[in-house]
């Protein structure tokens, strides 16, 4: 009787460490996962903040354009 219980204990034992094992395995893989996306995520953060810049810098010559036209159509404006 004694032989049994130490035997699926032994066994309850091992399949702790088994699943343990292959849990922590599933997790250090989908971490890496994770890791290259929010990589990618980062290079495409970084190529629409220059496009961003590149539109700020449009509309503020566009800005620039349209002040000195209506400093042009309108002289006695400030």
């Amino acid at each position: 009787m004694w032989t049994l219980i130490a035997v699926f204990a032994a066994a309850i034992f091992a399949m702790f460490g088994l699943v343990s094992g292959l849990f922590t395995q599933v997790v250090r893989a989908e971490i890496g996962k994770v890791t290259v996306q929010i990589r990618a995520l980062d290079h495409k953060v970084e190529k629409l903040d220059s496009r961003v810049e590149r539109l700020e810098r449009k509309v503020d010559d566009i800005d620039r354009d349209v002040q000195a036209i209506s400093r042009h159509v309108f002289p006695d404006r400030p």
